[in-house]
């Protein structure tokens, strides 16, 4: 069995350096677009895209203070 604990993010295409220790199934997280992954593969090791980091969700990106009722101080609208 190879040793090879890196694979290229199925999203932006940086490297994802796996613990060896992780198994398949287990979810990882690219640090350069912050995409959640899981482990598909360990020889050669494959990561397929669970969520990627631009898909708007009511927590994730596209979820503006305003939308909460706060104005751009964080204080609550009247």
């Amino acid at each position: 069995m190879s040793r090879n604990n890196t694979a290229k993010c199925p999203h932006c295409g940086e490297m994802i350096e796996v613990d060896l220790f992780d198994e398949v199934g287990d979810e990882v997280y690219c640090h350069e677009c912050d995409s959640e992954l899981e482990i598909v593969g360990k020889d050669p090791l494959r990561l397929k895209i669970v969520r990627r980091a631009d898909d708007d969700d009511e927590e994730g990106e596209g979820y503006f203070e305003e939308d909460r009722g706060l104005d751009m101080f964080g204080n609550e609208d009247q």
